[in-house]
């Protein structure tokens, strides 16, 4: 996932590169560590110089205990995101997408294909198109809220047993 502060909120990309999945979508500040808890990222790419004066969203990312990638603010570029993402996708427009071409995501998904051209050494062709995360429709929880439902780790001994996932992992149909 690559995670980039705009002036009033955070422009994330994340992808999976064994399904060829690509999403892009705006959260607000108060969203980000629910979002991110929720997608079970294994790593982050953020913009240093945020990362480095922002003191509480250096703690909450480091809390996350996951590997930490921390990139110059020229990676999150929209304009060069705009032409990564062009480039990547092979298309000519990000209308295409419904990304507006002033879109902060791009800079974003730009960040993200930066990284995953850098450390795959394999061909990407996977990723055929980026979908677009809208907020409107989905049950926005509070990291409290998460985690005293127990929806995927139990208060007890933070394993999965007792919880919400493991009730529905055992059902067969």
């Amino acid at each position: 996932i690559s995670v980039w502060f705009t002036k009033k909120e955070f422009a994330i990309a994340y992808a999976d590169i064994t399904t060829g999945e690509f999403f892009v979508r705006h959260v607000s500040a108060d969203q980000l560590f629910s979002v991110l808890l929720s997608l079970s990222i294994k790593e982050i790419i953020v913009e240093e110089d945020y990362y480095f004066t922002n003191r509480d969203f250096r703690s909450n990312i480091d809390d996350l205990g996951i590997i930490v990638n921390k990139y110059p603010a020229r990676y999150f570029s929209i304009r060069d995101g705009e032409n990564k993402v062009k480039a990547f996708f092979d298309v000519n427009s990000t209308a295409v997408f419904m990304i507006d071409e002033k879109d902060s995501v791009l800079g974003s998904a730009g960040a993200l294909i930066t990284y995953l051209e850098q450390m795959c050494k394999t061909s990407l062709k996977q990723f055929t198109t980026i979908k677009v995360v809208n907020e409107f429709g989905y049950l926005q929880l509070d990291r409290s809220s998460e985690k005293n439902l127990e929806l995927i780790t139990n208060l007890q001994d933070h394993s999965s047993s007792n919880t919400l996932f493991s009730a529905i992992n055992r059902t067969i149909t």
